[in-house]
Order: structure tokens, then sequence, then C-alpha cells
């Protein structure tokens, strides 16, 4: 009996100690949430001061910002565009081995750009077995000009032939932009 009670008065001490590590924990986190906090509210406070010292020196100056014209707005647009023309670029078609083993690779592209003028289209192939591994990449280009929101079809024939591809995606490597002013 007495050893039973021994143990169930152990049992109670582990127990009681746990939950202490527990708050004692609880207790850590609180403190660096709370210190957390204070750091917030201290850079609120600091950028509530800058935001005060710019307002008083735009009242000083008494200079409005220049609103764009049409002219730079369509100049900005242009070349965010071109800056990226794998995203206003689609390209999608389906390819075939034809009878003097060339593979053939038809197309189109389609820019989605409103202002973006590109040329010299690079793109990529990537041929799949079916399993779905890679077999093979290529790329080519084609040398034309694509308008904002056209689409340019394409044919081409690659000389390296990949019969054991049993599937094949497209994408765009790059392309060349043509600057309007």
């Amino acid at each position: 009996m007495i050893r039973i009670a021994k143990i169930i008065l152990l049992i109670l001490f582990v127990s009681c100690s746990e939950s202490n590590k527990k708050s004692n924990r609880e207790k850590e986190l609180e403190q660096q949430l709370e210190s957390k906090n204070k750091e917030l509210e201290s850079k609120n406070r600091k950028l509530e001061s800058k935001e005060k010292e710019i307002s008083q020196i735009e009242r000083k100056s008494n200079v409005s910002p220049k609103k764009k014209d049409a002219d730079e707005l369509f100049y900005d647009l242009q070349m965010n565009e071109l800056k990226s023309p794998k995203d206003y670029l689609d390209v999608d078609g389906s390819w075939w081995v034809n009878l003097i083993n060339e593979t053939v690779i038809e197309g189109s592209i389609s820019s989605v750009s409103s202002v973006a003028i590109f040329k010299d289209i690079k793109i990529g192939v990537n041929f799949y077995s079916k399993t779905g591994t890679l077999i093979a990449s290529d790329s080519f280009t084609i040398y034309e000009y694509i308008d904002p929101g056209a689409t340019l079809k394409f044919k081409k024939k690659l000389t390296s032939q990949y019969r054991e591809a049993k599937s094949m995606s497209f994408f765009i490597v790059g392309a060349s932009p043509v600057y309007r002013h």
C-alpha cells in the first residue's frame, strides 16, 4: 500500500512539474510577443514621423507631382512589356516525323501584349517518352514580327528525328523587342 501511495505521489509530482514547464514556456512566448509588439509600435511611430516630415516638405515646396501624358504612359507600358517576352507570348502546336525522317513542327505563337511588338521569337521544344521521361530538347527561331494581340502561324522542319517520343511541349525561350517611339 505504501508503494502504491509513493507511485501516485511520484506521478502527481511529475505531472505538476510538466505543467510548470508548459507555463514557463508560455510565459517566455508571451514575453517574446510583448517585445515584438513594442518593437512594431516603435517602428510605426518612426514611420508616422517620417510621413509627417515628407508631408511638411511637400507643403513647403508646394510642388504637385507631374501627371504623365499619353506618350509617357505608352512608353512606360511598352518598356514593361518588352522586358519580359515570355510573359506576353504563348506558343502551342503539334509535331510528326515525315517520310524522310524530318521532325515537322507546326503551331502558332500568340501575343497578349497591349503595345509591345516582338520579333525573332525563339521557341524551345521538349520531347518525352511514353513514360514521361525527357528524351531530348531542341530550339529554333521564327524570324517574323508579331504585333500586340496577334497570332502568328509557323511550320518548321528539324533535321533531328525523335521517333521514340510520344509527347512534346513548347515554350518561349525569348524574343527580341521592337522599340517604337
